[in-house]
């Protein structure tokens, strides 16, 4: 994704290049797609410590549903999913889209759900592993890459209390 500066607007977005670039008063900043995938890892991973370090805050009269668990792994699964995307996007495996889209879609699924708490930071992560997506792949991995996290996410709630 390339980001231009147009002198009649702030600037145009195009996608297809492996870095994207931020021009700000002539100062251009570029930011490989490994990078931004390891920057949606460090917020999801951020989320999730705070998260684990909440919920031990909370004592003996906390929560003890299994949704918490769930929600803990759930997240570690997308960490490690960004981080084997972003292994993938420095040796431009071919696995690296469909990964990065379903760690996408996970932060994507899971923030809107938990917008009145820890829902931003992951819509960032959701922008940011969606930002390192390329095109070009067969449209059944795609659609798995999309569904499945959502799954997932939506058996785990249902199965949890």
């Amino acid at each position: 994704m390339r980001y231009q500066h147009d002198s009649r607007s702030q600037g145009v977005f195009e996608s297809g290049d492996v870095a994207a670039t931020n021009r700000v008063r002539g100062l251009t900043v570029r930011v490989s797609a490994p990078v931004r995938a390891l920057l949606a890892v460090t917020i999801g991973t951020v989320v999730l410590v705070g998260y684990v370090v909440l919920l031990a805050n909370q004592g003996p009269n906390g929560s003890e549903g299994s949704r918490e668990a769930f929600f803990v792994t759930y997240w570690l699964a997308l960490v490690v999913g960004g981080l084997a995307g972003s292994r993938a996007l420095s040796s431009r495996s071919v696995v690296a889209s469909p990964i990065m889209l379903g760690v996408a879609t996970g932060y994507l699924a899971s923030g809107f759900l938990a917008i009145f708490s820890v829902g931003m930071p992951l819509l960032i992560a959701a922008i940011l592993a969606l930002s390192t997506v390329g095109p070009g792949h067969p449209r059944m991995v795609s659609a798995l890459a999309v569904v499945l996290p959502v799954v997932v996410l939506a058996l785990g709630l249902g199965l949890t209390r």
